[in-house]
Parts: C-alpha cells; structure tokens; sequence
C-alpha cells in the first residue's frame, strides 16, 4: 500500500466481516476478514468514509460528492 500513501483511518463493519482502510492518497481499500483485498478505489478529494450496515461503504468529497459502493464490487 505504500504507493497509495499512509493509512489514516480504518472502520470495520458492524458485523466484523469487513474492514475499510483509507489513505492519505485518497484510496479506499475494503478486506474481507480473512485478510483479502475485495477492491480498491481512488476517489479524488475524499474526505469522509463510513461503512452501512446494508454493506455498503459510503465516501464523501470535499467538494461535496457522495459516493455509495457496494463492499461486494471487485
């Protein structure tokens, strides 16, 4: 992950089956809870992640855009 910049934040899903991590290069990564990358996405400006309980990982921009993936997309 080194290219993609420094981890700062992680927030693992209510049920403990996945984990976001995002990091200071805008990156979102999603692992399944055996240690597996599902996917990962560069999302320009991110400011804010959170993880629903419906499995879905929500990003917010600071320009204000709002982004709803599913934790499932490879």
């Amino acid at each position: 992950m080194e290219e993609s910049g420094d981890i700062i934040s992680t927030k693992i899903s209510p049920d403990g089956t996945y984990m976001l991590v995002t990091t200071s290069k805008d990156y979102i990564y999603v692992f399944k809870d055996d240690g597996k990358v599902l996917w990962s996405r560069k999302i320009d400006k991110l400011y804010r992640t959170a993880i629903s309980a419906k499995g879905l990982v929500v990003a917010g921009t600071s320009e204000g855009d709002i982004y709803m993936i599913s934790m499932q997309t490879e």
